[in-house]
């Protein structure tokens, strides 16, 4: 699926990518009964790129299993097994969990998966993946497995997600939860040191500020 648009289903019919691609499938589900599918979810530019997939693989994976595969692979970031880009954690859990049983409601998984992992802060958290939501929902641009820097993110949108995830870390009550909020917020921070020139000029943010953020990032 590398040459899919990454931010919508592939049943979206008003991306060309996605329709070509989804004719491909159901073309060789026509001819064979063994069809293998490989599927792309990360940036492989960056593995912490924000990425406005979140919905999409989880109703992808309801369409590959309707078609009933021998193999569907889910490719995503195999390298960061203790340092998890970008909504790892939350996509790993529901999308194996759907891989399963895609009867499953991955509205139901997602809730519940929040609020056992992220425990206290789960309010804030839950908050935050609507946040994400409503802005992938206004994504025009074409997005696939090399997008990085994520230009679908505007500067207005780093600095309100990262206002909420300091509202979820505000909520965290045990270092567990805490170094979870950590782990959630870092894909924002690194489009925001990646965009330092811009948050110097039309945020203010100091040398000092972006140094001490670039530091800790590091540490991470």
């Amino acid at each position: 699926t590398i040459e899919r648009d990454m931010s919508r289903p592939l049943t979206d019919t008003e991306r060309e990518e996605n329709v070509a691609l989804l004719k491909d499938l159901k073309n060789w589900q026509k001819i064979s009964s063994h069809v293998d599918i490989w599927d792309y979810i990360v940036s492989y530019s960056s593995l912490f790129t924000p990425l406005p997939n979140l919905d999409a693989g989880a109703a992808d994976i309801k369409l590959f299993a309707s078609g009933k595969p021998v193999l569907l692979m889910m490719q995503g970031d195999m390298f960061n097994h203790n340092l998890p880009g970008d909504l790892q954690v939350l996509k790993t859990n529901v999308w194996t969990r759907l891989m399963w049983n895609p009867e499953l409601d991955p509205a139901e998984l997602e809730q519940k998966f929040v609020e056992e992992y992220y425990g206290s802060a789960a309010p804030a958290v839950k908050e935050y993946l609507s946040f994400r939501r409503k802005i992938a929902k206004e994504i025009n641009s074409y997005t696939d497995c090399w997008a990085s820097a994520s230009p679908w993110l505007k500067n207005d949108d780093i600095i309100t997600g990262l206002k909420i995830l300091k509202k979820a870390m505000a909520q965290a009550k045990t270092a567990e939860e805490k170094e979870r909020i950590d782990t959630l917020s870092k894909p924002f921070e690194f489009i925001l040191l990646s965009r330092g020139a811009m948050f110097r000029e039309q945020y203010g943010y100091s040398n000092e500020q972006l140094q001490a953020l670039a530091r800790n990032w590091l540490a991470f």
